[in-house]
């Protein structure tokens, strides 16, 4: 079985202990939903530089955003 971690916007020192404690235990990936006025793929972006294994995602994007 696959265990991620769904997350919404959180500053970026609370992301990067998120990431790290992710990691550490062995998730399997990270995904962050984009309500109205922010951007995921930003977040990803941090996410992705702080990470070799998990896998990142959106879990929803808004087409209108």
């Amino acid at each position: 079985m696959r265990v991620s971690l769904r997350l919404r916007y959180t500053d970026r020192k609370s992301l990067t202990d998120l990431i790290a404690t992710a990691d550490e235990v062995g998730l399997h990936g990270l995904w962050i939903s984009e309500p109205w006025g922010y951007d995921c793929s930003a977040l990803l972006g941090w996410c992705a530089a702080h990470t070799d294994r998990l896998e990142l995602g959106t879990h929803v994007s808004s087409v209108y955003g």
